[in-house]
């Protein structure tokens, strides 16, 4: 599969990551380094009202190191203003190689009931003068590659879907990553790619997809079927994170599960308080815990454990006899 750019930006590995809360932050994006990186590394969602005080704070889920590139930190809210000011903070936050971020990420996919009543995420869907606005207020903020990360809308009105993206396209958006789902479903009925298809046959810049892939076969497949650009992977990267190696290498390599665990323990213990480990800990195990045979119970018992050294017992005792 092809690199292609993003603006000015080339995408060199056509498999990036997508960016979720509790899930894509430094601790998690330093172990994907470790195997290989991946096409583009996403913060956690993070809100727009919020930057000004987050980085005054040095908070840690605006943390990034210089191997974690290319960078692009995603926000989420609904005033135009807000979003311009968190970007102009943003492109000052230099990693500790003095890098500013490479790009921005606008979020109207988050289907959260909270972050939808609030109008902002995939509950922005429906205003398209407001999407506007913001779009155009971030444009003119920055010469960053900025980005989209939406949903199909309130219904499968594909007209309705293309209009927004063609006006999105006309304020400066240089990509769009679809996760074809309605806004307020969650992950039970299967993403629609026939969307991801039609929409990249039918506008300029580059659309990647989003929403199943758990295997190189699901990513290849897609490829083909959606002629989409890239390819986002969201819980199939967190159950294996060395699945965007093993895409851009062409082989399914073998990798110690043990090994990437403990890993992701470590870097936990590196960046985050005690509090935060083990609550990070307990958001990603029930994901990785799928590629075992008795990972249920194994996910159940760390999420009893009361901190992540208990947690670290419990693994070393799992890992003996698996």
């Amino acid at each position: 599969q092809p690199s292609f750019n993003i603006g000015k930006l080339k995408i060199e590995k056509p498999v990036m990551m997508a960016p979720m809360v509790g899930l894509t932050h430094i601790a998690f994006r330093q172990v994907v380094v470790s195997l290989g990186g991946c096409g583009i590394f996403y913060s956690e969602m993070l809100s727009a009202r919020r930057i000004l005080d987050d980085i005054k704070q040095n908070n840690v889920n605006l943390k990034r190191l210089s191997n974690e590139r290319p960078f692009f930190y995603q926000l989420v809210g609904n005033d135009p203003i807000e979003f311009a000011k968190a970007i102009n903070a943003l492109e000052e936050y230099k990693d500790e190689a003095g890098n500013p971020p490479d790009g921005i990420d606008i979020n109207l996919g988050c289907s959260a009931p909270l972050i939808r009543k609030n109008k902002m995420g995939a509950g922005l869907l429906g205003d398209q003068p407001l999407v506007q606005k913001i779009i155009s207020a971030c444009r003119k903020s920055t010469q960053l590659p900025l980005t989209v990360k939406m949903r199909l809308g309130e219904n499968e009105n594909f007209e309705d879907l293309l209009q927004l993206c063609l006006a999105m396209i006309n304020e400066g958006v240089n990509a769009i990553t679809l996760h074809p789902r309605l806004t307020k479903e969650r992950f039970t009925r299967r993403a629609r790619w026939k969307y991801i298809n039609e929409l990249q046959r039918n506008i300029s810049i580059p659309v990647i997809g989003n929403g199943d892939i758990n295997t190189i076969e699901d990513i290849n497949l897609r490829f083909q079927e959606a002629g989409c650009r890239g390819i986002m992977i969201g819980r199939g990267a967190i159950m294996k994170p060395w699945i965007f190696r093993d895409f851009c290498i062409g082989v399914e390599g073998a990798v110690s599960k043990k090994e990437v665990y403990y890993a992701l323990i470590n870097n936990l213990k590196k960046y985050y308080a005690p509090d935060d480990q083990i609550r990070l800990l307990k958001i990603f195990t029930p994901y990785y815990s799928r590629n075992f045979m008795f990972g249920h119970n194994f996910n159940t018992k760390i999420f009893h454990a009361p901190d992540i050294n208990k947690a670290e017992e419990i693994a070393a005792i799992f890992f003996e006899k698996n």
